[in-house]
């Protein structure tokens, strides 16, 4: 009798334990979703901020907040008779425009036959421009209108945190160490080399004001580097 009151009381515990045990493994279950991620760094206005308690260090590359929305695009043709498009001598000879990117105060030669586009970003809460973003590239439409496609993507942000000389020479930029070199454009500090990775890029970065300018070259390797460096030894700024 003993034995057949304590199963039954076993069994009404087991019966009001139940429901409590199935909502304490939801919030258990919930909660370790919220947290997934935590312990991590955000980039949050171009500064690296600690989430949680993340296992590695700060990251020593620079973060840039992502482009909100564009209110000017502006594509050009630079389309002057030449059959050099597809070489350096574009550069290196008459057979280029000059082209302008206000927003830096930077001209720069571009290639004839290459196209130009450029779009502005504007912080949706002040409604104010807030960074430029470019493209110099070898085709219109798709990279497979060209035996050999090239593209130049730069990107300017005077919102993120104003950075110094020595932070700048300092920076990881996501270079190979073997692959990084620093120099000027007219006048300005700047980093070159590969970006790590298996999409491997040429990059450069050039310090403007206290902003970086980013440029991101894809392509062939060796033809994408040759006609990048041509490139930004043409620009000036005002």
């Amino acid at each position: 009798m003993v034995i057949k009151l304590s199963r039954m009381k076993l069994g009404k515990v087991a019966i009001i334990l139940a429901p409590v045990l199935i909502i304490l493994a939801f919030i258990l279950v919930q909660r370790s979703i919220i947290n997934e991620g935590e312990d991590t760094w955000l980039c949050q206005n171009g500064i690296w901020v600690k989430h949680g308690n993340p296992a590695t260090p700060k990251p020593t590359e620079l973060c840039y907040p992502p482009l909100e929305k564009y209110v000017q695009n502006q594509i050009e043709n630079i389309n002057l008779p030449s059959e050099a498009t597809e070489s350096t001598q574009d550069v290196l000879s008459q057979n280029f425009q000059r082209m302008s990117v206000e927003e830096i105060g930077m001209v720069i030669n571009i290639p004839n036959g290459y196209y130009f586009n450029k779009e502005q970003a504007m912080n949706l809460t002040t409604n104010k421009p807030y960074g430029v973003s470019f493209t110099i590239q070898n085709y219109k439409g798709s990279p497979n209108e060209t035996q050999n496609p090239y593209q130049l993507y730069g990107i300017y942000q005077w919102d993120t945190e104003n950075i110094s000389d020595e932070t700048f020479k300092k920076a990881d930029f996501i270079i190979n160490e073997n692959t990084k070199t620093e120099f000027e454009v007219d006048g300005q500090l700047a980093v070159k080399g590969m970006i790590k990775g298996e999409r491997s890029r040429y990059s450069i970065n050039i310090l403007i004001n206290g902003y970086i300018l980013k440029l991101a070259a894809s392509g062939e390797e060796s033809f994408s580097k040759s006609i990048t460096d041509k490139i930004v030894d043409s620009i000036e700024f005002k």
